[in-house]
């Protein structure tokens, strides 16, 4: 019997380090996979559960990108916190950093992105630097074509 092809599935998960990730899919993290799917195709959601893994993502803690000089050494320019959506938003992104390099400024309108606004949590590990992420529970959910 055929099957319609694989297509990863994502739930939210919680601050982590690349050293302290949960690897593991739990039972929980399969519960909530199926009761998103049960909301948009609901034949999905009983369909056995071929694979799952966890996956490392990055956030900023006000879920938006960092994009600006550098807090700290203001010739350096930055871009972070996309979550994996980077390779959606990278030709603009380029051109901003490319403007950052040659002039210390951009075309763009990236006030709302500015790194700066991050400085409080800078201590606290949940900051631009890089030092943690969200896992994130993947599972390939298959179903027979009928």
């Amino acid at each position: 019997m055929a099957t319609r092809p694989r297509r990863p599935v994502t739930t939210g998960g919680e601050f982590t380090t690349a050293e302290g990730i949960r690897r593991e899919v739990t039972e929980a993290d399969v519960a909530g996979l199926r009761a998103g799917l049960a909301e948009t195709v609901p034949e999905r959601s009983r369909a056995p559960l071929a694979s799952g893994a966890t996956r490392l993502y990055t956030n900023t803690p006000d879920l938006n990108f960092a994009i600006g000089a550098h807090p700290s050494f203001a010739r350096d320019s930055l871009a972070a916190g996309f979550s994996g959506h980077w390779f959606k938003f990278s030709p603009v992104v380029g051109e901003v950093l490319a403007d950052m390099a040659e002039s210390g400024e951009s075309q763009h309108p990236i006030e709302a992105f500015d790194p700066r606004r991050f400085a409080a949590h800078q201590s606290g590990g949940k900051g631009i630097s890089g030092s943690g992420g969200t896992p994130t529970a993947s599972a390939d959910i298959t179903s027979p074509i009928t």
